[in-house]
């Protein structure tokens, strides 16, 4: 079998460095044995010193192997961390309906290979478009509807099933029926489906007028200096706006795994006006990489290739 060469890392730091890992009555990790003083610190505390990261990052591989959160050294009061704080987390919610079409396709409730045509009825092609291509990003959909366009005469980017084209509104169109299908709302959906079973408590649908407690707020320097980014920039979407901590999205990558759908590795970042988000799990080499800032001048390519 290859063994990643992030295995063999982690595995000379973990001899040299850590005791065993314990884990929890519920048979969760227990996040809070963590190790200090791995490369990883050294990487992201050399990137808060240039003022290039402040955030909170999780490595795990399955165990938490390293979790600490960092700050500019110059930075706003007002921009403190911690690891427990939550963060708006943008595109990483495609996660979280992307698990809840799992769980339904588990319980036998939905056949991801079927078609959306009673769903969406005004799609077209919707007798060839299964619920798989909308939710791999094959379904060859534009990334958002184009001004003056009605979904019954969309503009395809390819013939379904062909290419993976990163489509916005394949989500929403996922996130309406779910709701149809749930009859509810599609945060009610998700929690039933997915925050719950997943434990993560510390998830929530974010209320753009009023942060939840010990919540980063998110900066930019856009302008020259470091100014706090209004929730109220955030752009508005059919699916709901969420926040989450880096033990919430581990706790979420360890109960994945359970969904006989789910393969290979999960990969997704989120952007939005202030923060800027990386969520990464690895089924293979059970390895999962979670990055949360609330910097909006964060390079998170560069910060990601450098893990």
């Amino acid at each position: 079998m290859r063994i990643s060469p992030f295995v063999l890392v982690i595995s000379a730091c973990l001899l040299g460095f850590c005791a065993n890992s314990s884990s929890s009555p519920s048979g969760k990790t227990d996040h809070t044995n963590t190790v200090e003083g791995l490369p990883y610190d050294r990487y992201f505390h050399s990137l808060a010193e240039a003022g290039e990261f402040s955030g909170s990052v999780l490595v795990a591989l399955p165990d938490t192997v390293f979790e600490q959160s960092y700050r500019f050294k110059e930075g706003p009061q007002g921009m403190n961390v911690s690891s427990n704080f939550r963060y708006p987390i943008g595109e990483v919610a495609h996660l979280l309906i992307r698990a809840a079409y799992f769980k339904l396709a588990d319980q036998g409730r939905i056949t991801l290979n079927g078609s959306v045509k009673d769903y969406l009825p005004t799609l077209p092609q919707n007798e060839t478009i299964n619920y798989r291509m909308l939710l791999d990003h094959r379904a060859g959909l534009p990334e958002v509807l184009p001004k003056g366009q009605s979904i019954s005469d969309l503009t395809f980017r390819s013939q379904p099933g062909i290419e993976e084209h990163y489509s916005q509104l394949g989500y929403e169109m996922l996130a309406t029926v779910l709701s149809e299908r749930m009859g509810t709302t599609v945060a009610e959906a998700i929690r039933i489906l997915v925050l719950d079973p997943a434990t993560m408590t510390r998830t929530g649908v974010l209320d753009l007028d009023t942060a939840p407690g010990s919540f980063a707020a998110g900066y930019t320097d856009a302008s020259g200096t470091m100014e706090k980014v209004p929730l109220s920039e955030f752009p508005e979407t059919i699916i709901p706006e969420y926040y989450s901590t880096i033990t919430d999205l581990f706790y979420f990558a360890q109960w994945m795994p359970e969904s006989a759908f789910l393969k290979g590795e999960l990969k997704q970042p989120g952007v939005r006006p202030g923060y800027r988000t990386y969520f990464y799990s690895s089924l293979e080499f059970d390895e999962t990489q979670v990055v949360l800032s609330n910097f909006g001048g964060t390079d998170l390519g560069e910060v990601v290739r450098g893990l």
